[in-house]
């Protein structure tokens, strides 16, 4: 059987991630793709950027979602695969699949080209818990 919580549980939990890892997260942009999000992958480095003090909606039926602008600046030319959370200190804590819009990506960015010195958007993330969300 595989084990199964309630959305007040997922909400809950949610909920707690920008308390339990900090108001000041990163989001990294990695060549790679997703691995233990506390190792550091072994991809390169594209883009580290700094998320809002708000960066996650209030948690409704197992679903946070980005809030505000996500942006930062590539550090390098590559083509995106994978982010990876950090808190500010650089512990990883999260980790998926990036993709643009359609390719059914953890989290949808504008572009997975990467050229060094322009600015990459995340345009689409939810943090969701298995069994809730679309």
């Amino acid at each position: 059987m595989t084990v199964q919580i309630s959305a007040a549980l997922a909400d809950a939990m949610l909920n707690a991630i920008p308390a339990s890892m900090g108001l000041s997260c990163r989001f990294q942009v990695w060549t790679s793709a997703p691995v233990d999000p506390v190792l550091e992958p072994a991809g390169v480095l594209l883009v580290d950027m700094a998320l809002p003090v708000s960066w996650l909606s209030t948690a409704s039926e197992g679903v946070a979602a980005k809030v505000g602008t996500w942006a930062g600046v590539a550090i390098t030319d590559g083509v995106a695969a994978s982010y990876r959370f950090t808190t500010a200190g650089g512990d990883g804590f999260s980790t998926g699949t990036l993709g643009v819009a359609g390719q059914g990506a953890d989290a949808e960015i504008d572009t997975t080209t990467i050229v060094m010195g322009q600015t990459l958007a995340v345009t689409a993330f939810d943090f969701k818990f298995p069994g809730f969300g679309a």
